[in-house]
Protein backbone atom coordinates (compact mmCIF):
# COMPACT_ATOMS: atom_id res chain seq x y z
CA UNK A 1 0.00 0.00 0.00
CA UNK A 2 1.20 3.66 -0.96
CA UNK A 3 1.59 6.10 1.84
CA UNK A 4 -0.49 8.43 0.34
CA UNK A 5 -3.76 5.69 0.40
CA UNK A 6 -2.57 4.67 4.25
CA UNK A 7 -2.87 8.61 5.18
CA UNK A 8 -6.50 8.31 3.87
CA UNK A 9 -7.33 4.83 4.96
CA UNK A 10 -5.87 6.11 7.97
CA UNK A 11 -7.30 9.30 8.76
CA UNK A 12 -10.73 7.04 8.45
CA UNK A 13 -9.59 5.36 11.85
CA UNK A 14 -7.80 8.41 13.60
CA UNK A 15 -9.31 11.90 14.48
CA UNK A 16 -6.80 14.54 13.80
CA UNK A 17 -4.83 15.78 16.74
CA UNK A 18 -1.55 17.50 16.63
CA UNK A 19 1.38 16.22 18.46
CA UNK A 20 0.70 12.20 19.02
CA UNK A 21 1.25 9.30 16.76
CA UNK A 22 -1.97 7.80 18.63
CA UNK A 23 -3.72 9.14 21.68
CA UNK A 24 -7.19 7.50 22.84
CA UNK A 25 -9.58 9.15 25.22
CA UNK A 26 -11.72 7.98 28.17
CA UNK A 27 -14.73 7.72 25.69
CA UNK A 28 -12.36 5.75 23.41
CA UNK A 29 -12.34 7.96 20.35
CA UNK A 30 -8.83 7.03 19.10
CA UNK A 31 -6.74 10.58 17.78
CA UNK A 32 -3.44 10.99 15.77
CA UNK A 33 -1.39 12.79 13.69
CA UNK A 34 -0.68 12.76 10.24
CA UNK A 35 1.81 10.02 10.49
CA UNK A 36 -0.19 7.92 13.04
CA UNK A 37 -2.76 7.76 10.43
CA UNK A 38 -0.28 6.48 8.04
CA UNK A 39 1.11 3.73 10.62
CA UNK A 40 -2.82 2.97 11.45
CA UNK A 41 -3.19 2.96 7.55
CA UNK A 42 -0.65 0.61 6.77
CA UNK A 43 -1.17 -1.98 9.92
CA UNK A 44 -4.97 -1.73 9.23
CA UNK A 45 -5.45 -1.27 13.00
CA UNK A 46 -5.07 2.13 15.18
CA UNK A 47 -2.68 2.62 18.00
CA UNK A 48 0.88 0.56 18.69
CA UNK A 49 3.33 2.25 16.96
CA UNK A 50 5.87 -0.23 14.75
CA UNK A 51 8.95 1.47 12.89
CA UNK A 52 8.45 -1.38 10.30
CA UNK A 53 5.02 0.21 9.50
CA UNK A 54 6.67 3.40 7.97
CA UNK A 55 8.24 3.09 4.67
CA UNK A 56 12.05 3.77 5.21
CA UNK A 57 11.81 6.00 2.21
CA UNK A 58 10.07 8.42 4.08
CA UNK A 59 12.94 9.33 6.15
CA UNK A 60 15.19 10.20 3.26
CA UNK A 61 16.18 13.41 2.10
CA UNK A 62 13.75 14.67 -0.80
CA UNK A 63 14.39 18.15 -1.75
CA UNK A 64 15.16 21.60 -0.07
CA UNK A 65 12.08 23.66 -0.48
CA UNK A 66 9.04 22.48 1.09
CA UNK A 67 6.13 22.18 -1.17
CA UNK A 68 4.06 24.96 0.81
CA UNK A 69 6.81 27.45 0.15
CA UNK A 70 7.17 28.32 3.94
CA UNK A 71 10.19 30.27 4.99
CA UNK A 72 11.68 31.76 7.87
CA UNK A 73 14.39 31.07 10.35
CA UNK A 74 12.09 28.08 11.28
CA UNK A 75 9.15 26.06 10.52
CA UNK A 76 7.64 23.36 12.47
CA UNK A 77 8.78 20.19 11.53
CA UNK A 78 9.10 16.37 13.16
CA UNK A 79 9.19 16.70 17.44
CA UNK A 80 8.84 20.83 17.02
CA UNK A 81 10.63 23.26 15.27
CA UNK A 82 13.47 22.86 12.35
CA UNK A 83 15.36 26.11 11.75
CA UNK A 84 15.24 25.83 8.11
CA UNK A 85 18.61 27.56 7.87
CA UNK A 86 20.57 24.60 8.93
CA UNK A 87 18.49 21.79 7.07
CA UNK A 88 20.35 21.02 3.58
CA UNK A 89 16.68 18.85 2.36
CA UNK A 90 13.60 18.23 4.20
CA UNK A 91 12.70 14.19 4.60
CA UNK A 92 9.40 13.08 3.27
CA UNK A 93 8.39 12.68 7.01
CA UNK A 94 9.03 16.23 8.59
CA UNK A 95 7.62 17.89 5.38
CA UNK A 96 4.11 15.65 6.61
CA UNK A 97 4.70 16.55 10.22
CA UNK A 98 5.30 20.61 9.00
CA UNK A 99 2.29 20.28 6.21
CA UNK A 100 0.11 18.57 9.20
CA UNK A 101 0.79 20.50 12.12
CA UNK A 102 1.14 23.61 10.94
CA UNK A 103 -1.26 24.07 7.45
CA UNK A 104 -3.80 21.56 8.57
CA UNK A 105 -4.00 21.57 12.34
CA UNK A 106 -2.94 25.51 12.95
CA UNK A 107 -3.21 27.54 9.66
CA UNK A 108 -6.09 25.03 8.09
CA UNK A 109 -4.92 26.01 4.40
CA UNK A 110 -4.22 22.33 3.76
CA UNK A 111 -6.27 19.68 3.89
CA UNK A 112 -4.91 15.56 4.96
CA UNK A 113 -5.96 14.98 0.98
CA UNK A 114 -4.38 17.87 -0.05
CA UNK A 115 -0.86 15.99 1.79
CA UNK A 116 -1.69 12.74 0.33
CA UNK A 117 -1.66 14.37 -3.29
CA UNK A 118 1.52 15.86 -2.14
CA UNK A 119 2.66 12.32 -1.09
CA UNK A 120 1.15 10.72 -3.84
CA UNK A 121 3.51 13.19 -6.34
CA UNK A 122 6.99 12.25 -4.25
CA UNK A 123 6.49 8.79 -3.34
CA UNK A 124 7.81 5.91 -5.34
CA UNK A 125 5.32 3.95 -7.48
CA UNK A 126 5.29 0.88 -5.74
CA UNK A 127 6.08 -0.18 -1.80
CA UNK A 128 6.28 -3.50 -0.01
CA UNK A 129 3.30 -4.37 1.84
CA UNK A 130 4.68 -3.86 5.18
CA UNK A 131 1.67 -5.14 6.91
CA UNK A 132 3.60 -8.61 6.20
CA UNK A 133 6.57 -7.91 8.17
CA UNK A 134 5.26 -6.31 11.12
CA UNK A 135 3.03 -9.41 11.45
CA UNK A 136 6.18 -11.84 11.25
CA UNK A 137 7.45 -9.15 14.26
CA UNK A 138 4.72 -9.43 15.97
CA UNK A 139 4.47 -13.25 16.08
CA UNK A 140 8.01 -13.64 17.15
CA UNK A 141 7.51 -11.07 19.78
CA UNK A 142 4.23 -12.84 20.79
CA UNK A 143 6.36 -16.13 20.91
CA UNK A 144 8.89 -14.70 23.24
CA UNK A 145 5.86 -13.07 25.42
CA UNK A 146 7.04 -9.51 25.15
CA UNK A 147 3.76 -6.90 24.49
CA UNK A 148 4.13 -4.59 21.81
CA UNK A 149 2.34 -1.02 22.25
Amino acid sequence: MRASEALMLGSTLLKPLMGTWYQQDSSGEEYGCAMGMIQAGLAGTAGGYSPLAIPEWMRYPWGRRLPCDCTGDYVTGSMGLMNSREVSEYTVQNTVVHLFNYHVMQKEDWTIERIADWLHSVEPAEQPDTREKRTILQAALEEAAVIVY
